[in-house]
């Protein structure tokens, strides 16, 4: 026997003797640090790291959120991507675009046969049971530590209770997978969709689909919207032609780590998201649009 099942037979054991070694009050100071205070995953973005203290942590639950179409999962890959050029092992659950065209928008990118981003052959299910099932597994095998899923519409409860609106469900969900990424010493990013508001409206916590318990539950909220320009303003009716040419604004919406808000403006270059300005809030702070 492993000591690892050593372990677990004596926890066994020990819970069936109705004896709970973690269930005590103890004083502050004998509190071990561990990894959850310690692992740190750079996002790639300086201005953003800078205001999460250096990055995700392990017990972090991260929400990004904009308009259909407006690049969420393109962001996340962009993520992905500087987190595996980190040598941070991620696992993806795309319920939103098959694998196929996952693979063919990192490689578009120009990751190699070593990328560390794995994904489930299949997705024979989208229940949060199975998703922490796959967690497990991936965290055995790979070593993964940052999980992504896209999207929580797709994403069904542990236990579905007849009568909950969506919002309650929606809650439902988020709690438990901020409950995993606490227990399996993980980072969970997680997409939501906005309400239907103007492509080129900045965004806030409000604007979430059933916002109260999503953006509630978060530690962080990135909220993604186009750059106001005078052709957005012209053409708000017919965008067609200028979605990629105008730059996308990825901002921190809600920091629990430190309160700080951040603001990046991005273009997409090979597939991914590149920044384009460091300090872009005094930018921000100078413009005037007009809606």
């Amino acid at each position: 026997m492993t000591l690892e099942e050593q372990k677990e037979q004596l926890k066994k054991e020990l819970k069936d003797a109705g004896i709970d070694l973690f269930d005590k009050i103890v004083p502050i100071m004998e509190i071990s640090d561990n990894k959850v205070l310690s692992d740190r995953f750079s996002t790639g973005f300086k201005v953003f790291d800078e205001a999460m203290d250096n990055g995700f942590k392990v017990g972090d639950l991260a929400i990004i959120s904009g308009q259909p179409g407006v690049g969420k999962t393109t962001f996340a890959q962009t993520l992905t991507y500087n987190l595996c050029k980190n040598e941070v092992p991620c696992l993806w659950f795309s319920f939103e675009v098959v694998v196929s065209e996952l693979k063919k928008k990192f490689m578009k990118m120009g990751i190699d046969q070593e990328f560390m981003t794995y994904v489930p052959r299949k997705n024979i299910s989208s229940n949060v049971e199975w998703i922490k099932e796959r967690i497990e597994r991936g965290l055995k095998d790979f070593m993964t530590k940052v999980i992504f899923i896209d999207m929580i519409d797709n994403v069904t409860p542990k236990e579905n209770k007849p009568g909950d609106l969506r919002e309650q469900t929606l809650k439902n969900i988020t709690k438990e997978l901020k409950d995993i990424a606490i227990e399996q010493e993980i980072t969970i990013v997680l997409m939501v969709h906005l309400k239907k508001t103007d492509l080129y409206k900045e965004p806030d916590m409000s604007d979430i689909g059933y916002s109260g318990g999503i953006a509630q539950l978060a530690d962080y909220v990135f909220m993604l919207y186009k750059e106001p320009t005078k052709a957005s303003k012209l053409k708000k009716e017919d965008i067609s032609g200028i979605f990629e040419e105008t730059p996308l604004i990825v901002k921190i919406e809600k920091n629990r780590e430190t309160g700080k808000k951040a603001y990046v403006k991005t273009t997409f270059n090979n597939g991914k998201l590149i920044q384009l300005e460091e300090n872009l809030e005094e930018t921000l702070n100078k413009q005037n649009y007009e809606y």
